[in-house]
């Protein structure tokens, strides 16, 4: 299990519930942001046994671009790559049209991603789930392959992975090397019938899954008295839930292989 977390008392609990790999973001509530240097360099301290992929993200919103953004980008790879990363996380894409008419998309941005893939210095990168914005995942899949990446953390275009089983399996059977890693809303009350559904309609195995099993922090009653929505709204990574899920993935991995 892959668990994405923003704080260290996630990192905690995910790591102590058995978490595989962690991809350590800030604001997990904008979908995931660049966490600060303090918060990695405490992981790694910490946890150095966990392998530790960085989210580079510079700011919330859209996923196109500007000059000094991908500078920003650049800039922050550097900084965690010398500091000790164990690989990244990134997706960048562009308009294009899309057709012979005036209809445009969205596809993987070649040009950025691989300027910024070659920062990293060979670890291995994730383009996420910008990936599901893709006007076509097929040609999409392609150019994150040819570019390098290691893996894709995508949903199938769906609200949730399970939902989007049909078209991950797809993605799946149509990779050469690079890893479909199915993420977003899987937790320990789908899981398992979304492995099935995998291995029983499509014949599709998957040994990582991406989850941030999330539940609202405990409150004080300070929190509640004063009841200011930014510490109410705090969530962390449930200990249980990772280990519910690990259990899981462990389960169907074995029967798999």
């Amino acid at each position: 299990m892959e668990i994405c977390v923003d704080s260290i008392e996630s990192v905690k609990n995910a790591c102590e519930a058995g978490a595989a790999r962690i991809e350590l973001c800030s604001a997990l509530s904008l979908g995931g942001l660049t966490p600060t240097l303090a918060l990695f360099r405490l992981t790694k301290l910490k946890y150095p046994h966990i392998p530790l992929f960085v989210m580079i993200r510079p700011r919330e919103g859209d996923f196109e671009y500007s000059q000094s953004e991908v500078e920003e980008m650049k800039l922050s790879i550097e900084m965690f790559l010398a500091a000790g990363a164990d690989g990244f996380v990134f997706g960048c894409l562009k308009t294009v049209k899309v057709g012979h008419h005036s209809n445009t998309g969205l596809m993987v941005d070649a040009e950025v991603c691989s300027n910024l893939i070659q920062k990293c210095h060979g670890k291995p990168v994730t383009f996420h789930r910008a990936f599901d914005l893709c006007f076509s995942p097929e040609e999409a899949l392609q150019i994150c392959e040819h570019l390098g990446f290691a893996r894709i953390l995508s949903s199938g275009g769906c609200n949730s992975a399970v939902n989007g089983y049909r078209q991950l399996a797809a993605l799946s059977i149509q990779s050469k090397q690079i890893k479909v890693l199915p993420g977003c809303g899987i937790n320990s009350t789908n899981m398992a019938e979304f492995l099935s559904k995998s291995k029983q309609e499509y014949d599709v195995s998957y040994k990582e899954l991406h989850a941030s099993c999330r539940k609202p922090r405990e409150k004080s009653q300070s929190e509640i008295n004063f009841f200011v929505d930014f510490a109410l709204n705090c969530k962390i990574c449930d200990q249980t839930e990772v280990q519910k899920c690990v259990n899981i993935l462990k389960q169907f991995t074995v029967c798999s292989s």
